[in-house]
């Protein structure tokens, strides 16, 4: 195991960990099983997979103006944030929800041909969260309703092929609700879903539809 200890207060600026020096506090990550990068907050124990314990001297901390440690990252990987207070979480989430949701749209309005299912799947819980997009043209949902016997299956996004499913920037956002204080997890996580599935939703105007298209928005397991 190898403990990565990090100044929580610090000049303004962006630094290599491995070269910081000075400062005062210490927020202490730790890597793990060779490729595990670990850290309590709160009590809770938040968990990063795939990196390499060797990568972990290319972490990156971010000071802000108040000298305040505001996230770590390692390239355009975010794997630590540090929020002010409540009203800088929840600014943040919704902020970075409503970017996502436009993206995500952008993409879905994109799609060229007839329409006939977009299908909205998110899961949620302590340790991941996962949302994305599946539009199945109409003669995708023509094959699938031929090859099943339960003629609802169309209205089922796991009888569609996930290959060209859009995501949202799931490991960020699972990285950003890990460190929100843990009474806002829960209503942060309601309130991205809703504005990227609005988004969402939004979008499908763009479209060419089938004459039974239908917009189905629902949580997985």
């Amino acid at each position: 195991m190898k403990e990565i200890k990090i100044p929580v207060r610090h000049e303004t600026g962006s630094f290599l960990v491995s070269e910081l020096s000075g400062g005062t506090g210490e927020f202490v990550m730790r890597s793990e099983y060779g490729d595990v990068l670990c850290w309590n907050d709160g009590g809770y124990e938040m968990r990063l997979y795939n990196i390499p314990e060797e990568d972990t001297d290319k972490l990156t901390a971010h000071y802000d103006e108040d000298w305040r440690l505001s996230e770590v990252t390692l390239g355009d990987r975010l794997v630590y944030i540090s929020y002010a207070d409540d009203s800088e979480a929840w600014n943040a989430i919704r902020e970075f929800a409503a970017a996502e949701g436009r993206r995500i749209a952008d993409k879905v309005a994109a799609v060229e041909g007839k329409v006939g299912r977009v299908f909205v799947e998110y899961y949620k819980d302590w340790e991941s969260f996962d949302f994305g997009v599946i539009v199945a043209s109409e003669k995708e949902l023509w094959k699938v309703a031929a090859a099943a016997e339960d003629e609802d299956c169309i209205n089922m996004s796991g009888e569609f092929s996930h290959q060209n499913k859009i995501c949202a920037d799931n490991a960020r956002f699972s990285v950003m609700f890990g460190c929100l204080p843990k009474g806002l997890t829960v209503g942060l996580m309601g309130m991205s879903i809703e504005i990227m599935t609005e988004a969402v939703r939004s979008a499908c105007d763009r479209l060419d539809k089938s004459a039974d298209f239908d917009f189905i928005a629902e949580a997985y397991d």
